[in-house]
C-alpha cells in the first residue's frame, strides 16, 4: 500500500474532516481516486454508494486510462504504469 492506514481511535481526524454524525460519532467515508491520487468520487456516511455505483465509478476511471481497443488507432501501447503511451 502506498500510504499508511489510519486508526482514528478517538475520532479527532473524523471531526477534523467533517466526517462526524450529529451526535459526534465517526461516519464512514469512501473515496475513489485515480492512479495519480486525484479524487474522482467521494461519499460520506449519510450517503454511501451502492456496490453498483462503486463498480461503475471504477469502470469509468479504468476507461479513462484504457479506452476500448476499437478507439485506439493501433499505434498506441498500453502501459500498466502510465496508461496509454502513444507510438
Amino acid at each position: 500500500m502506498p500510504f499508511l492506514p489510519l486508526a482514528d481511535e478517538d475520532g479527532r481526524v473524523h471531526k477534523l474532516f467533517g466526517a462526524s454524525g450529529r451526535d459526534g460519532s465517526p461516519l464512514p467515508l469512501v473515496y475513489i481516486t485515480d492512479r495519480f491520487g486525484e479524487i474522482v468520487s467521494a461519499w460520506d456516511g449519510e450517503h454511501l454508494p451502492s456496490t453498483d455505483e462503486v463498480l461503475k465509478t471504477l469502470e469509468f476511471v479504468n476507461h479513462q486510462f484504457f479506452p476500448e481497443p476499437s478507439l485506439l488507432s493501433g499505434r498506441e501501447v498500453c502501459d500498466s504504469n502510465y496508461g496509454i503511451v502513444h507510438g
